[in-house]
């Protein structure tokens, strides 16, 4: 009796795993850690569309939003460099600029909280039709404190004080079609 109850024990657990690693497959997911703190969204979807591939993940309290141009397993660079020191070496980042990668992140959690990537790289393992496999590390600040870095109204050296260290990876899907 207890061998079949642990033969059957064995098999719900092994049941329990399959379903969960398929439905990360049909819903995609994101994770994030910023400073200590550490997110998990259970639904990343993305899309294609003129140049740039959009990823959205979420877990409705939080929301992590990732643009990049391109559509290519390789590497890309977040914000306005690779690192905090280049961004600082690069720094006013003149009408011309134009980043590559744009990471920002929502939380509605209490009181609403807003970061921004403002350096970092990302790696995009996978990109097929069917998904998106990426990590991704740097450094961001809250909002208000981004928006003053990019419209000159604060130098990286004033904002290092402010800086958080972020990491993360994602594997999103195409959104599901109303037909399906």
């Amino acid at each position: 009796m207890k061998r079949l109850f642990f033969y059957l024990a064995g098999l719900v657990l092994c049941m329990g795993l399959v379903s969960c690693s398929e439905d990360r497959d049909l819903t995609g997911y994101a994770d994030l850690t910023i400073g200590t703190s550490t997110y998990h969204m259970p639904i990343a979807e993305y899309v294609f569309s003129d140049g740039t591939t959009s990823v959205v993940g979420t877990n409705v309290a939080q929301t992590i939003n990732i643009d990049f141009k391109g559509n290519s397993v390789r590497k890309y660079v977040i914000g306005y460099g690779d690192s905090y020191e280049a961004i600082s070496n690069s720094y006013p980042f003149g009408e011309d600029f134009s980043k590559e990668t744009d990471l920002k992140f929502v939380s509605t959690v209490d009181e609403r909280q807003e970061y921004v990537a403002v350096c970092g790289i990302m790696t995009v393992s996978e990109y097929g039709s069917d998904s998106v496999v990426a990590t991704f590390s740097g450094k961001m600040l809250d909002r208000s404190h981004a928006d003053a870095l990019a419209g000159g109204n604060a130098d990286p050296e004033s904002l290092e004080q402010f800086v958080k260290t972020f990491s993360g990876q994602f594997s999103a899907v195409p959104p599901k079609s109303e037909d399906n």
